[in-house]
């Protein structure tokens, strides 16, 4: 609108603009004057913002997926535009996925859309070993059998760095073969949803007293 003389924008779109004066008693009207004036639409950017959890079973709930707009003009809200809708690409296993937003049109401004990302991390697993501490032992023992949990029960595998003092078989049943220190492992080497861990623990082996009789 035209108030004064001076343009007042209050939408896009295109408008002719005309000036005239009407004359009076010692002149005679002006040919009046048209001008097209075009105004464009504002930029509006509607950006999506980064969300992440931990990989769990079940899974964990997602936290609220947000989205900031930038670009409104005249102290308008976002009352103007069509409702903005925000989802994600579906999935619960560990990785990223892309996260989108529809809607916010309006005839006064031109959008554009930033997605973000959603990141599901790997699980921090743990292990617990038993009997914790592994008891030390005197050589002549019989095997002593360890076992370990995995806090997501995903299968363990064990070692022992000094197998000619005690050699662990893949069930955790630890043999005594010499004397001295070793320390006993039990790992998950991680897959696309858990990290690696791994428990250790050290265990000593004594010499055996003989009898004489």
């Amino acid at each position: 609108i035209v108030v004064n003389g001076e343009i007042q924008i209050l939408g896009a779109g295109t408008t002719t603009i005309t000036a005239s004066q009407a004359g009076n008693d010692s002149y005679e009207a002006a040919v009046s004057v048209p001008q097209d004036l075009v105004v464009s639409p504002a930029p509006l950017t509607i950006a999506a913002q980064d969300k992440s959890k931990v990989f769990a079973e079940p899974s964990n709930p997602d936290p609220a997926l947000t989205f900031t707009v930038s670009g409104l003009v005249n102290g308008e809200t976002t009352d103007v535009i069509t409702p903005i809708t925000i989802g994600r690409v579906a999935g619960e296993n560990a990785g990223t996925y892309a996260i989108s937003t529809t809607g916010g049109a309006s005839a006064n401004y031109t959008s554009s859309r930033s997605g973000g990302t959603f990141t599901i991390a790997k699980a921090s697993p743990t292990i617990s070993i038993s009997p914790d501490p592994i008891p030390n032992q005197v050589f002549g023992n019989p095997p002593l059998q360890l076992t370990a949990i995995h806090s997501a029960g995903l299968w363990i595998k064990w070692h022992s760095t000094s197998t000619n003092v005690v050699a662990v078989s893949s069930n955790g049943l630890a043999a005594i073969t010499g004397v001295g220190g070793s320390t006993i492992f039990a790992s998950h080497p991680g897959n696309s949803n858990y990290n690696a861990t791994s428990i250790d623990r050290n265990l000593t082996v004594s010499s055996a007293q003989p009898t004489i009789t």
